[in-house]
């Protein structure tokens, strides 16, 4: 997937297709409510931060080009 390729609605098709479970949130999540904003193709979203998902987690980004770093299991796991 190219740069020009990733938008919301991509990365939800990858996320899934990879059994990720997360939770959309910010301005993506406020469109699919209908919420008077402006559109957005980008997307902000919180995984769940099991072992197991974030091992699919780090497959999806993998995929996904992860934007130019690569974040790995380990990493995640610890996260902020």
């Amino acid at each position: 997937m190219t740069q020009t390729e990733l938008n919301g609605a991509a990365i939800i098709e990858v996320l899934n297709r990879h059994g990720v479970e997360y939770v959309v949130i910010g301005a993506f999540a406020a469109q699919l409510y209908n919420a008077p904003i402006p559109v957005t193709t980008d997307i902000d979203f919180t995984p769940a931060r099991t072992p197991d998902n974030i091992v699919r987690l780090d497959s999806a980004l993998t995929e996904l080009g992860s934007i130019d770093i690569h974040v790995d299991a380990q990493t995640l796991m610890e996260g902020p």
